[in-house]
């Protein structure tokens, strides 16, 4: 009724909208109305399960006397669901509140965590060089002091103009001399892989330490930066690894 009085003619007869009315107001007088205002366009709106359309809802609904379930629905928002009592002959006007769902925030990014293999792989690397490197360095001595014997055991005119006696010597004297420059520089070269996976296993362990358990502080609330470097040590009194860091 409520269309067909919002759709009478403008040209129709007046005596027939004056039924129309008084047809409309007895019909009224027997249920409850609502008028129903959705705070977003585009939600479904039902009234006990009973779809009565999609917001903005011009039009009254009518409803049977006594309590009434609005439930509003759209994507997006979180389901509104209202009990109004709707009394016999009355007119209410329903404000509905639709109320954004909270966005889920995208799934945290792991933080890239090294493999155990590399700390094996790498501390057995840094361990192989050393050793290797203290090997070397044992034979490249030796070999000095063979050198130093053969040479002490050569008379004064040396190896410059070697007799025919001495010249066998002094051949001796510089493949000695060769094999130990030889065995230095293996001894440098070992020595530096094993700083090299050294101070990349020492990196990687730090990494892996400040993931896990947050990067420390200094008093004051600064962050305290860790580092590591090793440094091989060759000379001719001595072959090692230099540690320095802070902590």
């Amino acid at each position: 009724m409520a269309f067909a009085l919002r759709s009478f003619p403008a040209s129709g007869k007046p005596e027939n909208r004056a039924l129309l009315e008084s047809a409309f107001s007895q019909v009224k007088a027997e249920v409850g109305t609502l008028m129903i205002d959705v705070s977003v366009n585009g939600a479904n709106v039902s009234v006990d399960g009973r779809a009565v359309g999609i917001s903005p809802i011009k039009d009254p609904v009518f409803v049977d006397p006594g309590k009434r379930t609005i439930d509003v629905t759209l994507d997006e928002y979180t389901p509104s669901h209202k009990t109004v009592d709707a009394a016999k002959g009355s007119s209410q006007s329903v404000k509905i509140l639709m109320i954004p769902k909270p966005k889920t925030p995208p799934p945290p990014i792991s933080a890239w965590r090294p493999s155990p293999i590399f700390f094996i792989v790498g501390g057995s690397i840094t361990i192989a060089g050393l050793g290797a490197g203290v090997v070397m360095t044992a034979i490249a001595n030796g070999k000095s002091s063979d050198a130093d014997s053969l040479g002490s055991s050569i008379p004064q005119s040396g190896c410059y103009r070697p007799s025919a006696e001495n010249a066998a010597l002094c051949t001796e004297l510089k493949e000695t001399l060769a094999d130990q420059g030889l065995f230095a520089r293996a001894a440098v070269g070992s020595f530096a892989v094993a700083g090299i996976f050294a101070v990349g296993t020492g990196a990687l362990m730090l990494y892996a330490g400040t993931e896990q358990f947050g990067t420390p502080k200094h008093a004051g609330g600064r962050s305290a930066a860790s580092s590591i470097t090793l440094v091989p040590v060759v000379d001719s009194a001595q072959k090692g690894l230099l540690v320095v860091g802070t902590f």
